[in-house]
C-alpha cells in the first residue's frame, strides 16, 4: 500500500533479509531517497501553498473589480447621453428628485443601462442578488436610486448626479484594484524569498547529524542562522508593508485586517506571507536545535 501526502511510505511486504546486498540494497537505498525528496518536495508545497493560494485570490479579486469598473463607466457613458425633460419651471431649482408626473422614457432607458451594464457583471446575482434599488442605493444614494426606479421625469437633476455618482463608484474600483496589483506584486515576491529560503533550507530531522564533523556542523549551524536572518527581514518587510498601507477613502483596505477580511477570509490563514515565514522560521530553528545537539555530542 502508499499513503501520499503523509507521513507513512510504505510496500507490501515480501520477505525480507535482515541484510542486504548487491541491486537489492542498492534498491532499498534509492527507495529511502525517493521517499525522502518526495516528503521535502511535499513539505515544500504546502509551506508556500498558503502563499499561492492568496496570491489566486487576490487576482480574482481584482478582476471582478475591474468587470465592475468597466460597467460603472459605461452606465454613466450611457447615462450622459439620455435626452432629459424639459423643465416647466423656467430652470428655478425643482423640488424633491422623486415627482408625480408621468413617467418619461429617459428613467426607462436609465433603468435599462443599469440592468445592461452595472447588473450584468457575471459576479453580480452570486455576490449581490440585490434589486435595482437595494444595489443603486448601496452604490450610489438612496436618493439617486429613489428618483430613477419610482421617479416619473429624468431631468438634469438626476442626471448629473447620477453620472457624478457612477463615475466615482467606477474610480473607487480602479483605486482598489491598483491596491489589489500592490499586493499580488509583494506576494509574488514573498513568494520568490519564501522560495528561495526553502531551496537553501536542508531539512534533516535529526537524521545522520551525529555523523558529520564538527566543522561540518558548525558551518551548518552559521547557514541556519543566516537563513533565520534572511526570513526575519522578509517577514518585517511584510509587516511595513500591510502597516504602511495607504488608506483611500471609499476603499476596503484601509487597514492590515481589512485587507485579511475582505481578500483571504476564505482562506485558513488570516496573513498568507506572515503565516508562511513563521512556520518557516520555526523550522529552521528546530534544525538549528538538533545541529547543536549533535555539536555537543560530538564533542563528548
Amino acid at each position: 500500500m502508499s499513503q501520499v501526502g503523509g507521513s507513512r511510505h510504505a510496500i507490501d511486504p515480501p520477505t525480507i533479509e535482515s541484510t542486504c546486498s548487491g541491486i537489492a540494497c542498492e534498491a532499498n537505498s534509492m527507495l529511502t531517497v525517493l521517499v525522502v525528496l518526495g516528503a521535502l518536495t511535499l513539505g515544500t508545497v504546502a509551506f508556500l501553498s498558503c502563499v499561492r493560494r492568496a496570491r489566486s485570490a487576490v487576482s480574482f479579486e481584482r478582476e471582478r473589480l475591474l468587470d465592475e469598473y468597466e460597467a460603472f463607466l459605461a452606465f454613466a457613458d450611457r447615462v450622459a447621453n439620455i435626452p432629459v425633460a424639459p423643465r416647466p419651471d423656467g430652470g428655478r431649482p425643482m423640488g424633491p428628485l422623486v415627482s408625480k408626473a408621468p413617467e418619461d422614457s429617459g428613467l426607462v432607458q436609465v433603468r435599462d443601462a443599469y440592468r445592461d451594464t452595472v447588473m450584468d457583471v457575471p459576479h453580480f446575482d452570486t455576490d449581490y442578488d440585490e434589486s435595482m434599488k437595494e444595489h443603486m442605493s448601496t452604490e450610489l444614494s438612496p436618493e439617486l436610486a429613489s428618483a430613477v426606479v419610482e421617479g416619473s421625469q429624468f431631468t438634469p437633476a438626476i442626471r448629473n448626479p447620477l453620472v457624478a455618482s457612477a463615475k466615482s463608484a467606477a474610480h473607487d474600483r480602479r483605486v482598489l484594484a491598483d491596491q489589489l496589483d500592490d499586493e499580488r506584486s509583494d506576494l509574488e515576491d514573498a513568494e520568490d524569498r519564501l522560495t528561495d529560503l526553502s531551496q537553501r533550507f536542508e531539512v534533516t530531522g535529526g537524521e545522520g547529524l551525529v555523523d558529520r564533523t564538527f566543522p561540518d556542523l558548525q558551518a551548518r549551524w552559521d547557514r541556519l542562522n543566516g537563513l533565520q536572518d534572511d526570513c526575519s527581514a522578509m517577514l518585517a518587510r511584510r509587516q511595513a508593508q500591510l502597516r504602511d498601507r495607504t488608506p483611500s477613502s471609499g476603499t476596503r483596505l484601509q487597514s492590515p485586517t481589512a485587507v485579511s477580511d475582505y481578500l483571504y477570509a476564505d482562506l485558513d490563514v488570516d496573513f498568507p506571507v506572515l503565516s508562511a515565514g513563521t512556520r518557516l522560521m520555526e523550522r529552521i530553528e528546530e534544525e538549528k536545535r538538533q545541529t547543536v545537539e549533535a555539536l555537543t555530542e560530538r564533542r563528548r
